[in-house]
């Protein structure tokens, strides 16, 4: 629990004017309840509680004037939590409870009859989860207090809080207070939980849907956002197989929609749609395989919502169901020719927590106003960053809808028949190509014809790579010579020897052009060979043109997700370059690109080398200085202790040296060792000669999993999740086992050294003040491009690295409470093997992990 919490809590009580100048009192205020709630949440979770949505229900009954702490309570009301006298750790309030005849105190929620069946129903999903939780556990223990595991004395304290908040901050903070709670709750070791739904999501769906009155079906409600925010004259039903159906309906209470139901079914099964409802709304779960015609959840919802809605369906989706193909396209154009798809809306890459996806909102809209025609949407930058997450820019993405211009536009009806029923919105928002003077437009056909390739003959041969290229542009020419002879399972290579272009799709279409002198190169049969017209184009001049604005623009109207575009080699080859009408020009061009990128290769290599010479010089004089440092501490010290020992016949461990402070010689004598002790690793670490281990190929996801697995015993959790996503690269790293695990381990032994935080103040004391919920998680996230690295996210929830060190010396060798060499390490061994570290804070995060480092290593060329 942060300390200024309850020091700013205190000041403002005694200064209730401190920031009037600055503010209103009715914002003060409501800021002054924000900062309380913010403290309930970390005295709750900080318990690491069985039960985590406890707390839900309490701000339920707080919001509603149902929760109050009864003092010796014997009544029938629903008891929440009890503390008795016993368990009390601050003996002034013992004493005040004795001299009143207090012998404990209730949390007591009072229920209004029409609504025991569903807090019943409520309160015994938590249960459910918390059992769950607790089997998880290696030890499978139900803690002192029971399936529960949460102290009363913390529990009495936060329903003291969510009873003081005002009515006005529970009006308008309801909906982000529920969200905060979640985030909290599922962070707690449990990542088990869906996407989250961002709450500019749900309003801008609400908006789009323009529901005020009839009846809205949600399949895959999840947590009923959508209930909580559309207007309570509408008579809403829902659907949630998942044990969040019972956090919907908390939900739904909390926002007082008493004309809603959500009901624990399998939206797939137990389809609804067909009963006649006016609006159909959902983000269904992404991905998720069904035995039916459809194939996918996704798939499944669209089309048969689009055909049992009476007025308007709206749906979150993939971007890749704007280009399905098969059975899935005729379906698709089916809703096209029935004219029922109103509008397409793109978002941001990462609009969802974790996941790269690129999403989008499909309108459905039997009723619309511009018949045969679909509005698309181009809103993918309509967000602002806030720490790790966006936050999409609602009222800008609204206005885009109503419009034409150059990220929206009505189209027709024949014009999508005519892109085989595409309905990617940067597909129809595309620039027109302008053509300077003395240009031409080529077509990729023009210039490229596919290469048949042959089947492999040997098990050994010259592999082609994507990884390991230069950045710079006149290094896109291979020779055979230069590559690597190697195994290679012949199954998933094919053989080319011709001179080629070889294209491979990943979140960029990279292209690189392959001289084989007629020898025999491996291929992976992802990759796609084709021959050059070398009578039109030089090779070189293509590869620059490949890397232009205009270029990218067409390539990314087809797709431009993680998973990159979803072309096909037709579309590929209908892509336009602009060639000079002169062949001569096209040379010159060609040449003065090679060596403008030479001269900044020679630029680059000779500003490394000078920085190489100054961070040397640097590095040892703050070395020298560091171990000077160190050596100035022990020194008074050393004559403290000469100086009693002289004047003093007999001396013992517990002789005191320093009257002043009252320092032992025992005391004394271990910060020497410390000291000493520091000075010898300092030593040891002196020069940057690290003995880096050999380099091997490691799978990065089977190594950080067996990692953390081999950390349990440490006693705080150490998490790995990847944050998976379809069409992934498998990511491998050229680099030591010793050495990574090094990195790893300097970085964990920091983060619980000086991350986690061991009291937490509490009004009551308790039997056990430590923090229980700090946690370390190691994270990495899809990548879809060979040029992408790999990065390894290493945070935790304790206090800021900021707090301990200033973060301009974090990676500085000497420079720390402890050796000062432990991060200095990480940047040196990454840095060896071709990667580099780095530190960010997010302190406003809303799941707490304000400290994250960052360890990137490239992938390996294989």
């Amino acid at each position: 629990m942060h300390r200024w919490y309850v020091i700013l809590q205190r000041h403002l009580k005694l200064n209730p004017n401190l920031f009037c100048m600055k503010m209103t009192a009715e914002t003060m205020n409501m800021s002054n309840e924000t900062e309380r709630f913010n403290y309930a949440l970390d005295l709750f979770f900080g318990m690491n509680p069985a039960k985590r949505y406890w707390i839900l229900l309490a701000m339920y009954f707080a919001k509603n004037k149902k929760l109050q702490t009864i003092d010796n309570y014997e009544g029938n009301d629903f008891v929440m939590a009890t503390m008795s006298v016993d368990l009390i750790g601050h003996r002034n309030i013992v004493d005040e409870w004795n001299q009143k005849g207090v012998k404990s105190r209730s949390v007591v929620a009072i229920v209004d009859d029409d609504k025991k069946d569903i807090i019943d129903e409520i309160y015994y999903g938590f249960d459910v989860d918390a059992i769950n939780y607790l089997n998880s556990q290696p030890n499978k223990e139900l803690g002192f207090f029971g399936l529960r595991q949460m102290e009363p004395t913390y529990l009495v304290e936060v329903a003291e809080i969510l009873i003081g908040i005002s009515d006005d901050w529970y009006e308008k903070n309801t909906s982000w207070a529920f969200l905060s709670i979640l985030r909290r709750a599922r962070r707690n070791n449990r990542f088990d939980g869906p996407f989250y739904q961002p709450e500019e999501l749900t309003r801008l769906i609400v908006e789009l849907l323009d529901a005020q009155k009839g009846s809205v079906y949600n399949p895959y409600a999840g947590l009923c956002s959508f209930g909580a925010t559309i207007s309570s004259n509408c008579r809403y039903y829902a659907q949630e197989l998942s044990l969040d159906y019972v956090i919907g309906k908390l939900n739904l209470l909390l926002h007082n929609r008493t004309n809603a139901v959500c009901e624990k079914e399998d939206s797939q099964i137990k389809w609804k749609g067909a009963l006649g409802f006016d609006y159909i709304v959902s983000s269904p779960p992404i991905g998720v395989r069904c035995n039916n015609k459809y194939r996918t959840t996704e798939r499944d919802y669209l089309f048969r919502s689009a055909m049992d809605v009476r007025h308007k369906a709206i749906g979150v989706y993939p971007s890749s169901i704007c280009f399905d193909s098969g059975l899935s396209s005729t379906r698709v154009s089916k809703l096209v020719e029935n004219d029922y798809i109103e509008s397409v809306i793109l978002l941001a890459n990462k609009t969802f927590q974790y996941t790269g996806i690129e999403p989008v909102i499909i309108v459905v809209n039997k009723n619309k106003k511009q018949k045969k025609a679909i509005r698309f949407v181009d809103a993918s930058d309509c967000f602002e960053t806030t720490g790790r997450d966006i936050k999409l820019s609602v009222d800008s993405i609204l206005s885009l809808c109503k419009t034409d211009g150059d990220h929206s536009r009505l189209v027709h009806v024949s014009e999508i028949e005519s892109n085989n029923f595409k309905l990617y919105p940067k597909l129809y928002l595309k620039k027109e190509l302008e053509v300077p003077a003395g240009m031409k437009v080529v077509y990729l056909r023009e210039v490229l014809n596919s290469l048949p390739c042959k089947s492999p003959r040997d098990s050994r041969g010259r592999v082609f790579s994507f990884v390991n290229r230069d950045s710079i542009k006149a290094k896109g020419i291979i020779k055979a010579e230069d590559l690597e002879i190697r195994a290679i399972d012949s199954r998933n290579y094919r053989v080319v020897n011709e001179d080629c272009l070889i294209f491979v799709r990943g979140g960029q279409y990279t292209a690189k052009y392959l001289i084989t002198n007629g020898e025999d190169v491996y291929l992976r049969s992802m990759f796609r060979p084709f021959l050059v017209n070398t009578d039109i184009i030089e090779p070189a001049y293509l590869l620059s043109e490949f890397s232009k604005d205009y270029f990218s623009e067409q390539l990314y109207s087809y797709g431009s997700g993680f998973s990159g575009p979803r072309i096909s080699t037709d579309e590929l080859l209908n892509l336009k370059i602009l060639v000079p009408e002169l062949r001569e020009q096209q040379l010159k061009m060609s040449l003065d690109t090679i060596e403008k990128n030479l001269e900044t290769l020679e630029s680059q290599k000779e500003a490394e080398y000078k920085n190489k010479m100054e961070n040397f010089v640097l590095n040892q004089r703050q070395r020298k200085h560091a171990v000077a440092q160190v050596l100035n501490e022990i020194l008074p010290s050393m004559e403290n202790i000469e100086s009693f020992i002289l004047d003093n016949e007999t001396v013992s461990k517990d002789s005191i040296v320093s009257r002043r402070f009252g320092t032992t010689l025992q005391t004394y004598l271990a910060t020497v060792r410390k000291q000493l002790d520091k000075i010898v690793s300092m030593v040891d670490n002196f020069t940057s000669q690290e003995q880096y281990g050999k380099p091997e190929v490691i799978r990065v996801e089977d190594f950080l999993s067996e990692y953390c697995s081999s950390k349990k015993n440490l006693g705080i959790p150490v998490t790995y999740i990847h944050h998976y996503e379809e069409e992934e690269i498998e990511q491998e790293v050229k680099i030591s086992k010793k050495d990574l695990t090094q990195m790893l381990d300097n970085l964990i032994a920091n983060a619980v050294k000086y991350g986690a935080t061991d009291d937490i103040e509490q009004k009551y004391g308790s039997t056990d003040e430590k923090r229980r919920d700090f946690q370390i998680r190691i994270e990495t996230h899809a990548i879809h491009d060979y040029k992408d690295p790999v990065v390894i996210r290493v945070s935790n929830n304790g206090e800021a690295v900021s707090k301990s060190i200033s973060l301009d010396k974090l990676f500085t060798w000497g420079i720390g409470r402890g050796t000062g060499i432990g991060c200095w390490q990480v940047k040196e061994i990454a840095e060896h093997f071709g990667g580099s570290a780095s530190y960010e804070e997010f302190p406003n995060d809303p799941d707490g992990f304000v400290s994250e480092f960052r360890i990137v290593l490239p992938l390996d060329d294989d």
